[in-house]
């Protein structure tokens, strides 16, 4: 990310990446290959980090700078809470079925919504 900065930040493109590499390391970590599994959670975790660093870099691109603070407060907001919400959920999406793969499914449904609101993206044109 440091290489290409302006290539990837804001960018619709690393999003949908990002969502669909999510959504296959998610798959590898069903598979009964502990080394397919451990592979998957590596993945998984690039994918996040990725993320992360993608969400941190929008608030100076989306917000004019006197409204960037704002921005910021507001993602991080969203984010913890949903840092909170999804192994709640998918605890009890494993409670109420008794299959430990459904604890993913609200990862996977997390994964889906990125990708459509990324794909929803417009190239961003900067404020002269």
């Amino acid at each position: 990310m440091l290489a290409f900065p302006e290539r990837i930040t804001g960018k619709k493109g690393p999003l949908v990446a990002l969502s669909l590499v999510s959504m296959a390391a998610l798959g590898l970590l069903l598979v009964p290959l502990p080394w397919l599994q451990i592979l998957g959670s590596g993945i998984l975790g690039f994918a996040a980090a990725f993320a992360l660093i993608l969400t941190l870099a929008l608030p100076p691109i989306l917000a004019d700078a006197r409204d960037v603070h704002r921005l910021s407060a507001g993602m991080f907001v969203i984010g913890y809470f949903t840092a909170f919400l999804v192994p709640l959920l998918g605890g009890v999406a494993w409670d109420a079925t008794g299959v430990p793969a459904t604890a993913f499914l609200p990862i996977v449904l997390g994964a889906a919504m990125v990708l459509a609101v990324a794909a929803r993206l417009r190239p961003h044109r900067p404020i002269a």
